[in-house]
């Protein structure tokens, strides 16, 4: 990738100005969880609400500059709450992607009571191209369910277990307090979040290992506490990240120098090899769409 910025590290930037800087159709996944323009009632933290209109200006900016910098083989993640989800639809409509999933995350974050509780958020999952998305459906495995036996058609199988399906309660939510997750980063000195909303890992982590190979790239459009990155590291993934809060930069690349690759160079070069080998085949028994 011809590009001034410095691979594998978090850069202090506008999300727009950041992706000028990376070369057109280098980039083979995208993912970005934008600020929900959605003020709290209580707490600490309050998010500066701007009009609507101008927030889906700006959030249609950034995803117009993810269809030019991604790869025809790339896909785009976007998470956010379930009031904003189908605007997000729209606008990633809009701009030419093609829909693969809409995910269900568990997140009791909303408590009224002249509605429903909310219980999740949304996780956005598209491709750039229809028919030259990769995706590798084998990437993980749920231990077998025998109670879908009866029902569960055996190409949504295999001999390791039962297919990821878009309802990822499995992950566990990231609560404000700092006695519930071991992974919530701290404010030091504090039980304080570093960061308002830090995401659990695993949710990054699964993203990029469907629709990602090793040594592929992985661009994050809001850094925060550095999630997407440390979990492209962990998986041997290259990446490049942005956020507009120094403290958040120095928070995500801390964090990373810290993070253990999950895999020697030998295992990457072993998969890189195997990976255009075993892509053809999924293409030829239609198990890539």
């Amino acid at each position: 990738m011809n590009s001034d910025l410095e691979l594998n590290k978090i850069h202090l930037a506008d999300v727009v100005d950041f992706t000028n800087r990376i070369p057109e159709g280098s980039v083979d996944m995208v993912f970005a969880d934008p600020e929900y323009n959605i003020k709290a009632r209580g707490g600490r933290f309050s998010e500066n609400v701007q009009p609507w209109a101008i927030y889906w200006a700006w959030a249609e900016s950034w995803i117009l500059a993810a269809q030019r910098i991604l790869k025809p083989s790339a896909s785009i993640f976007i998470k956010c709450p379930a009031k904003t989800s189908g605007n997000f639809q729209v606008a990633l409509d809009d701009c030419g992607f093609d829909y693969r999933n809409q995910i269900i995350l568990y997140c009791p974050c909303h408590s009224t009571k002249r509605s429903f509780l909310t219980t999740h958020e949304v996780l956005l999952f598209y491709a750039k191209d229809r028919d030259k998305a990769y995706f590798n459906y084998e990437a993980e495995m749920k231990p077998r369910d025998p109670d879908k036996n009866w029902w569960y058609k055996e190409n949504y199988r295999s001999d390791d277990g039962d297919r990821i399906n878009d309802l990822w309660m499995d992950v566990k939510w990231l609560p404000a307090g700092s006695l519930f997750a071991e992974e919530t980063i701290l404010e030091p000195g504090t039980r304080l979040k570093a960061h308002p909303n830090q995401m659990a890992q695993k949710i990054a982590e699964r993203a990029i290992m469907f629709t990602t190979r090793p040594g592929d790239l992985v661009v994050d459009f809001f850094s925060g506490s550095g999630t997407v990155s440390a979990a492209a590291k962990k998986l041997g993934r290259n990446f490049l990240a942005c956020d507009i809060e120094p403290n958040y930069i120095k928070l995500g690349n801390e964090r990373i120098s810290q993070q253990i690759i999950e895999f020697n160079q030998n295992d990457l070069l072993a998969m890189e090899k195997a990976s255009p080998e075993a892509r053809s085949a999924q293409i030829q028994e239609g198990l890539i769409i």
